[in-house]
């Protein structure tokens, strides 16, 4: 990158990035709200987003050798699960029926073909069930 890096004793580097002003408004907003105060609360509240939303980047990764094959697979699954659900874009959450019919139309109907894309899915990260039973997926 390109720019003086700015680090602090502590070992912290400052990130100047640039954000829309409503966005801003509502992080100074919350800042207080949970710090009670301003100054460093930013820092703080920006800090813990950051790496909340790197957890879930890393954990929910696509592995590398996946994308030959599985990824086109779940694409038309998902295609037809949009026009199942009847919209046009990809919807965050689906109930597990849904997707499972969804493969049924583009794989197969079988309820041991259905249980096994539904593992590779889940294993390359492209899907992960939401409640403890099972009844909605999340789409990545």
């Amino acid at each position: 990158m390109k720019g003086k890096k700015i680090i602090t004793r502590n070992g912290k580097v400052a990130l100047q990035v640039l954000i829309p002003k409503t966005l801003y408004e509502d992080l100074i907003k919350i800042a207080v709200e949970e710090y009670g105060y301003v100054r460093g609360a930013v820092s703080k509240l920006v800090e813990r987003a950051l790496k909340t939303y790197l957890n879930f980047e890393k954990h929910v990764k696509m592995p590398v050798n996946s994308s030959n094959k599985i990824q086109p697979i779940y694409e038309r699954i998902v295609e037809r699960v949009k026009k199942l659900y009847g919209v046009e874009f990809k919807p965050y959450q689906v109930p597990t029926k849904l997707f499972e019919k969804a493969i049924a139309v583009e794989r197969g109907s079988d309820p041991r073909t259905i249980r096994k894309w539904i593992k590779i899915f889940e294993k390359f990260n492209l899907i992960r069930r939401v409640d403890q039973h099972g009844r909605v997926i999340q789409l990545k």
